[in-house]
């Protein structure tokens, strides 16, 4: 990160994208003055969701995604580079995948 940001706010945002999970609700679309105000601020967030996924829940890192890589889904976005995020054991099925009936796909699907 190149900006420096308030720790406690980092903290409250990746929070709340955790209790919306938890809850099992879909993330809001944030008021324009949440939304996260450049690509910094983002990995910020995630980059806290991390720490508290693995020092308070004992998730477990096991690799890494990339979104965005075409530049119409970067247009659609407003942003001139593809991002990335990371992938946990317990958020992840092995391939070839079933999924049961009736599951709930929260966020997204990454296929490998």
């Amino acid at each position: 990160m190149t900006e420096s940001y308030d720790e406690a706010e980092l903290e409250r945002a990746a929070r709340g994208l955790l209790a919306h999970r938890d809850e099992e609700r879909p993330n809001p679309v944030p008021a324009p003055a949440d939304r996260p105000a450049d690509m910094d601020w983002a990995y910020g967030v995630a980059a806290e969701l991390h720490r508290i996924r693995t020092a308070e829940r004992g998730m477990r890192q096991i690799g890494w995604k990339i979104g965005c890589t075409s530049a119409a889904a970067r247009a659609q976005l407003g942003i001139d580079a593809p991002f990335y995020g990371r992938l946990y054991a317990d958020t992840t099925l092995p391939s070839p995948a079933g999924l049961p009936a009736g599951i709930r796909l929260s966020d997204h699907i990454s296929l490998g």
